[in-house]
């Protein structure tokens, strides 16, 4: 990274700050060869990134929603669309499903790896809501599995739940993902599961 690009980015970065209102006085300055090292490992695509590559892709397959710990599941029939999105930083998901009454559902997500502070990130939207979820986790290499977990907005208690779920890859061409959240009693159940089958 040229020094050019990195007084962009280091003002890029405190002008936002600083229009949020989060501008405070560090308590050190590191020194400029700290600074350029710290902001290579923000910008470098590495090996984490690369394991997202199973992802990429068109898939389609059913997806379960369990609204309670007794409640039958809702099943309905859904698409995936995964890319590579800013130069391989992050993948944009595209989903669309027809709900069980019918109507359309969208959604759409953005995956990524924190080389900051080392973790897979996530971020949610979707049609069926007007906010943003977010959760973070990890990648088990061997196992072929991804882990995440947050704090994910309850609509009803206007409440957030710690909610997690997993993705099974073992299988390239059928991914398996499982999601937990609790009820009021604060016990966890599953509530959501995806099968999903690789288009190309």
């Amino acid at each position: 990274m040229s020094k050019r690009s990195m007084w962009l980015m280091m003002a890029g970065a405190c002008g936002f700050a600083f229009a949020a209102g989060f501008v405070a006085a560090p308590s050190h300055q590191p020194d400029e060869q700290a600074m350029m090292e710290a902001m290579a490992k923000a910008t470098t695509v590495g090996e984490h990134h690369k394991a997202l590559e199973p992802l990429i892709g068109r898939w389609e397959g059913v997806v379960k929603i369990w609204m309670g710990p007794d409640s039958e599941p809702q099943e309905f029939k859904g698409k995936i669309e995964r890319e590579w999105a800013l130069d391989g930083r992050f993948i944009f998901e595209h989903v669309t499903a027809a709900m069980p009454d019918g109507s359309p559902f969208k959604g759409l997500g953005i995956i990524g790896y924190n080389t900051v502070e080392n973790v897979y990130e996530s971020v949610w939207l979707e049609n069926q809501s007007t906010y943003m979820s977010f959760m973070s986790g990890k990648m088990d290499a061997e196992k072929h599995t991804m882990s995440f977990k947050g704090q994910i907005l309850d609509p009803v208690s206007g409440k957030r739940n710690t909610n997690r779920d997993s993705m099974d890859m073992s299988n390239p061409k059928r991914h398996v993902s499982v999601g937990y959240t609790k009820a009021p009693d604060g016990k966890e159940f599953k509530c959501f599961e995806g099968v999903m089958e690789k288009l190309d």
